[in-house]
C-alpha cells in the first residue's frame, strides 16, 4: 500500500462506517431502544467529510465546502450531548451543513475533483443530505416515513460513495 493509497482508502472507510452508522441509528430507532446513536452518526460524518478534504479534493473552494460541512456535523454532535444549548444552533448547522453541501456539489462537478463512478455518488450523498437538512425545517412535510426514507436513503448513498472511493471507480 502506497503513502498516497492509505489515506484515501481512509477517507472510503469513513464513508462506509458513517453510512453503516447512519443505518445503525435508523434500526436502533424504529427497535425503539433507549440509546441516542445520533452522536456517534454526526461524528463519523464529520470524520468522513475531514478525510475527504484532505485526501481527495483538491480544489480550495471544494475542500473548504468540505470542512464547513464537517463542521456543522461536529455541531450537531455537540448538541447531542449539551442539548441545553440554544435551538438556533442545531438549525444553524442544518444551514451550514445544506449550504457548503451544494457548494461541493457544485465544485466536484465543475472542476471534476472525483473519478466518474466516485462523482456520482458523491452527488447523490450530497442531494440527498440537502433533503435530510431540509426536513429538519420542513417537519410538516418530511415527517414519518418519509424522514425514515431519507435516512435511509443516505446511509446507502454514504456505503455507495464509500465503496467507490475504496475501489477508485
Amino acid at each position: 500500500m502506497s503513502t498516497e493509497t492509505a489515506p484515501r482508502q481512509t477517507t472510503a472507510i469513513a464513508f462506509l462506517i458513517a453510512g453503516a452508522a447512519v443505518l445503525l441509528a435508523m434500526v436502533i430507532y424504529i427497535a425503539q431502544i433507549d440509546f441516542d446513536s445520533r452522536g456517534i452518526t454526526y461524528v463519523a460524518m464529520c470524520a468522513a467529510f475531514v478525510l475527504l478534504a484532505r485526501t481527495e479534493l483538491k480544489d480550495v473552494i471544494a475542500r473548504a465546502a468540505a470542512l464547513f460541512s464537517a463542521l456543522g456535523w461536529l455541531i450537531l454532535a455537540i448538541f447531542v450531548v449539551v442539548p441545553v444549548l440554544p435551538g438556533i444552533v442545531p438549525s444553524s448547522a442544518y444551514f451550514v451543513i445544506a449550504a457548503s453541501s451544494i457548494v461541493l456539489g457544485v465544485v466536484i462537478v465543475t472542476q471534476q475533483q472525483l473519478l466518474p463512478s466516485a462523482r456520482r455518488a458523491m452527488l447523490a450523498t450530497l442531494a440527498i443530505t440537502v433533503l435530510y437538512m431540509a426536513s429538519a425545517f420542513l417537519v410538516s412535510y418530511f415527517s414519518g416515513p418519509v424522514a425514515a426514507l431519507l435516512t435511509v436513503l443516505l446511509g446507502v448513498a454514504l456505503l455507495v460513495t464509500g465503496y467507490f472511493l475504496y475501489t477508485r471507480r
